[in-house]
Parts: structure tokens; C-alpha cells; sequence
């Protein structure tokens, strides 16, 4: 397992997809290391597919940018990238010139690491070398004001077409194997949890995924699996349960099985069934479930022991899939969508993913810091309202809100 810095860790959570050499100790002294972050989905291309691309390239303003291919489509495969900022991240780089075993280390949303490889990297070559002695460093505020350029230099590069760019797309690397890192958590009930990507049950890991990121938003954390008592039996009501004095929240994840499949899918096969398949589903099923909210049936927890949930204010409901980029294209999820299902249901409705969901935890977390008279549960009800009445006006379910604070002076 690696333990990034703290400089690293902020990096790993605050961004959905990133890479970053490290020159990190090994049992046999320093070795070059490759830290990746992406969406759980993207990370199961990696190890099933047992190979990465490297990429390396000069931008704007002497800077130079690396970047990891994630072969999950054969058209627009997915790349996530950095930029060159600090004299330790260059030296883990700088050692692959002479000695080209890397170790690679895997990060999915919630930034926890869940595999590691060994890899051959060979970066003695000329424009490798010219890249990297060439490097110029220092932090940079805002790194998406490199997206654009970046996109199209790693676009030029992938199709062939290097005029005009100084850069190298590396041969495919082999990893032979991975190595899973099994996460261990205890929630606030006392129950155990695991965090295991190589897990063949991939629709229990995502609700571990956000069990992990809700439960210490409040004292009592979530419910998984609540059960609902209703005339003709006992039936589960979501896959995880929150509630306060001024709403409930009801999360049913809806996923995308990577594993059983013989041949991994293209991304826009799983678009599809999301699509078509998943969402209208998970619609149905939560549409369900507030019915049996507002109806006051008996509601329990494994043990059987009784939850208390308010039932009379407007509760959220979260339908989470594995990846919002999936929907950026699905405009009849757009604003009306949203629009009609907090009508329909009687909630505030929302469909997010991992990464979404991390967002408004962590600054519902810094409110309630800033704020002694907020809880963290109150402050994720105000951030999840804030969403909704954005969704309103979107075309797709694919966006991104970001909360920045303004300090008082």
C-alpha cells in the first residue's frame, strides 16, 4: 500500500482523475512510482486489461504534462493526466531514464488505494529526456486552464499526428499482475466493511463506496439494506438509509458488472444500458420507496431493530451510478427530467456517482467546520438542495458543481 503525502492526498481527493510520479520509499530504498486516480469503472479496464499507455508532451509557458491511457473505448479512450509542479514528482520520473521499473499504484474516487503493479517504463529516450530536463516547475493555481490545450496535444498525439507538438506516446506496458489491497472500515454502527475492487459482487462494492463516504456525516451513520414491513411481507426499502429532523435521505445504486463479463464492453454499450436499462429501473424502484415512506410503514435495520425517519419533510432521493460521464450525452435526463421527478415523487431528486457524491461530503464537512451551529448532516441537506435546483437547468445529468469559500476578511 502506498501512503501518499499530504500534499498528494489533498491532490487524490480534491480531483476526479489525476496521475503523479513520486519518488517514494521502497523496501530497497527510493523507486520510482506512478500514483493513478479514476473512477472505479476506468480502474477495472486497467486491471483487466493488465497494460497502460504513457503519455508525455510539452504545453504552454515551458510546462510539460504526463498522462496515463485508459483503453476503456477504442475511440475515445480515457486519459488522465497532470502537469509537471514539484521537484520530487519530477525525480520519480527522471529515475525511469536509467532504471525502468515503476510501481504503479491505483485510487479510485473516495482517493483509497485498491491495487498496485510493477511496471517496465522506459523513459531514456531523446524526447523523453529533452521533455523532462526541460520541465519548468512550481505550483499552478488552477490546472484545468491547461484542459483544453491538453486534450487536443494528447488527441494529436494518439492519432499519429505530431506537427506542431513535442511529445511521445510510449509503447503499451505489460503488468503482469495486480495486486488487490483490501480496505477494512468499521461504520458508526459497529458493523465491518470492505473495500475490495477485485470483489465480484460489484453492485455491494459501490454501496460500500458510499457507505464509506456518508456514514460519519452523522453520529448514528447509515442504515444499509433497511427493511420496509409492508402488508404481504418484509422487503428492502433502498440500499442505504439517512435521516434528521428535516428530511430523509435514500440512496439506490444502480451499477455496471465488469468482472463476469468475457470481454470487457465498450464504453457506449454501457451508456446504453444504463440508459435504457439502470436509471429507468432505479426510477421505478424509488419512486416505490417513498410511497412506502409517506405510507409510515415499519422501517428496520438488520437486527430488526426499529429506524426512527422523518416522513412528513421532502426527502432526497440519490440514484448513484458508477460514472456521470457515461450520461453526458443523455439529454432526456436533462432539466424537465429532474424537474418532474422531485414533482412525482414528492423529493429532491438526484442522480450522482462517487466522485459527485465525495464533492458534496466534503463540503458539507467544511460548512459545518466553519459553522458550529450546522451539523455535517444538515449541511450535506442544504448542499444536495443547492444540486437539485441546479439540475433544473442542465441538459444532461453529466455536470459538476464546485463550492469554493470566500474567507471574511
Amino acid at each position: 500500500m502506498h501512503l501518499p503525502s499530504h500534499r498528494n492526498q489533498q491532490e487524490l481527493l480534491a480531483s476526479p482523475g489525476l496521475v503523479r510520479f513520486v519518488l517514494a520509499q521502497g523496501k530497497d530504498g527510493p523507486e520510482a512510482t506512478l500514483l493513478i486516480k479514476a473512477s472505479t469503472l476506468e480502474l477495472k479496464y486497467l486491471l483487466r486489461l493488465k497494460k497502460l499507455r504513457l503519455y508525455l508532451f510539452q504545453l504552454a509557458e515551458g510546462r510539460v504534462g504526463y498522462g496515463v491511457q485508459i483503453d476503456d473505448d477504442p475511440e475515445h479512450s480515457g486519459v488522465a493526466w497532470s502537469v509537471f509542479e514539484y521537484e520530487d514528482e519530477l525525480a520519480g520520473a527522471l529515475v525511469l531514464r536509467t532504471n525502468f521499473q515503476c510501481v504503479v499504484f491505483l485510487f479510485n474516487e473516495i482517493a483509497v488505494n485498491v491495487a498496485w503493479g510493477n511496471v517496465h517504463l522506459d523513459l531514456s529516450g531523446s524526447v523523453p529526456t529533452h521533455l523532462l530536463n526541460s520541465a519548468k516547475l512550481g505550483p499552478i493555481p488552477d490546472a484545468s486552464a491547461f484542459q483544453d490545450e491538453v486534450h487536443a496535444t494528447l488527441d494529436t498525439l494518439r492519432l499519429g499526428e505530431g506537427a506542431g507538438v513535442t511529445g511521445v506516446l510510449l509503447d503499451w506496458a505489460t503488468l503482469p499482475e495486480w495486486h488487490p489491497i483490501h480496505n477494512h472500515y468499521i461504520t458508526n454502527q459497529l458493523q465491518r466493511g470492505l473495500l475490495s475492487i477485485f470483489e465480484e459482487n460489484e453492485g455491494s462494492q459501490q454501496e460500500e463506496i458510499a457507505h464509506w463516504l456518508i456514514d460519519n456525516l452523522d453520529p448514528e451513520g447509515a442504515f444499509r439494506n433497511p427493511q420496509v414491513h409492508e402488508e404481504g411481507g418484509v422487503r428492502e426499502l433502498c440500499d442505504l438509509l439517512m435521516s434528521h429532523q428535516y428530511g430523509a435521505f435514500l440512496i439506490e445504486s444502480k451499477t455496471l458488472s465488469i468482472w463476469v463479463r468475457p470481454e470487457l464492453p465498450r464504453r457506449t454499450k454501457l451508456t446504453s444500458q444504463i440508459r435504457r436499462h439502470h436509471l429507468p429501473e432505479a426510477i421505478r424502484q424509488i419512486t416505490g420507496t417513498v410511497k412506502n415512506l409517506r405510507r409510515g410503514l415499519r422501517i428496520t435495520d438488520h437486527r430488526g431493530t426499529e429506524i426512527q425517519v422523518e416522513r412528513e419533510a421532502l426527502p432526497h432521493v440519490i440514484v448513484l451510478v458508477p460514472d456521470l460521464t457515461l450520461l453526458h450525452d443523455a439529454t432526456e435526463f436533462g432539466g424537465e427530467f429532474f424537474k418532474n421527478q422531485c414533482l412525482n415523487c414528492g423529493s429532491f431528486f438526484h442522480i450522482l456517482d462517487p466522485a459527485q457524491l465525495l464533492r458534496i461530503v466534503q463540503v458539507a464537512g467544511s460548512l459545518a467546520s466553519r459553522v458550529k451551529s450546522i451539523t455535517a448532516l444538515m449541511a450535506f441537506d442544504h448542499f444536495l438542495m443547492k444540486r437539485a435546483e441546479y439540475s433544473w437547468g442542465e441538459n444532461t445529468p453529466d455536470f459538476d458543481v464546485i463550492h469554493r469559500f470566500v474567507d471574511e476578511e
